[in-house]
């Protein structure tokens, strides 16, 4: 396990999937990150890569060739290289191997660098794509963040807030197949006003919610009953995404930017033209940057 500190933070990652476990504030007492309970979620903020969401029977095609794809990619599975640490930052690498070839045929580096700040944690992705021919990928976060804060309120006490606080907000529709699919459609999301959206169990019945804004800035969780927030700069990523789960017991949320997302129910994945997806022209790199901030 690599640990990270300074005044304000002990943050804790684990060399598989460059998964975060911790985040604590020294001040504050909390863990802002969920506890990852197994009979309920037992993640806390997989790296979503080289897929987002659901593609159609876990498979898509590229040059007339099918591949398997699993669930939010298979960045989870292994475990990445350190390349540079420090008592407030970790630089961490995922290369292409054997396995990651046979379900995405394209030799890369995936980069992750964490790094404390001193009102949280700052965390830059580079994706290098290290084959002559045009690459195509997405890439997310998927942290998931305790509701209530600090045991104050309840989960229904909470809101999470957009910046600007004009946008419209526009969501994917999704249908459950069981899995949750993306329909083709897009609606406003009449939950929102003024640019906050009250939690409840209810708006999550049909699973995660993706927004169609690249015009958001930043995502903030809080609660009037509380003096502690989470909020999520989301500059980089074109989509954003809010999930939990129904269950009484599911005492968090994610708050999740990406770069892609799920596919449509039944249409044919063709990776190179694949919505929403980043496009790497060969032998380049692009780099994204987003910030937790926490109070």
């Amino acid at each position: 396990m690599i640990k990270l500190e300074n005044e304000q933070f002990l943050v804790e990652i684990s060399e598989k999937g460059a998964e975060l476990q911790k985040i604590f504030s020294k001040e504050n007492q909390i863990d802002y990150l969920w506890d990852g309970t197994p009979e309920v979620w037992a993640k806390h903020a997989p790296v979503l890569f080289p897929s987002i969401g659901k593609s159609n029977n876990d498979q898509y095609t590229h040059k007339g060739t099918t591949y398997d794809m699993p669930h939010h990619g298979f960045a989870g599975e292994f475990d990445f290289t350190v390349l540079e640490n420090s008592a407030t930052s970790v630089t961490l690498s995922l290369c292409d191997n054997d396995s990651t070839f046979s379900r995405f045929p394209f030799h890369f580096e995936l980069i992750l660098r964490y790094s404390l700040t001193n009102t949280g944690l700052a965390t830059h992705y580079t994706v290098k794509n290290l084959t002559d021919e045009v690459m195509s990928f997405s890439l997310g976060a998927h942290p998931g963040f305790q509701v209530p804060l600090g045991n104050d309120g309840n989960f229904e006490d909470y809101v999470v807030s957009f910046e600007p606080t004009t946008v419209v907000l526009k969501r994917f529709e999704f249908v459950m197949t069981p899995m949750p699919h993306r329909s083709g459609v897009s609606l406003t999301f009449d939950a929102c006003v003024d640019g906050k959206i009250a939690l409840t169990r209810d708006i999550f019945e049909n699973g995660l919610i993706v927004f169609d804004n690249p015009e958001i800035k930043s995502v903030t969780l809080s609660s009037p009953k509380s003096a502690h927030s989470v909020t999520v700069d989301t500059t980089d990523f074109p989509y954003f995404c809010l999930w939990t789960q129904t269950s009484d017991k599911a005492n968090f949320v994610c708050l999740e930017p990406f770069y892609g997302i799920p596919d449509i129910y039944e249409k044919s994945a063709e990776l190179i033209v694949k919505d929403g997806n980043c496009i790497l022209v060969p032998n380049s790199q692009k780099e994204f940057h987003t910030v937790f901030s926490f109070k």
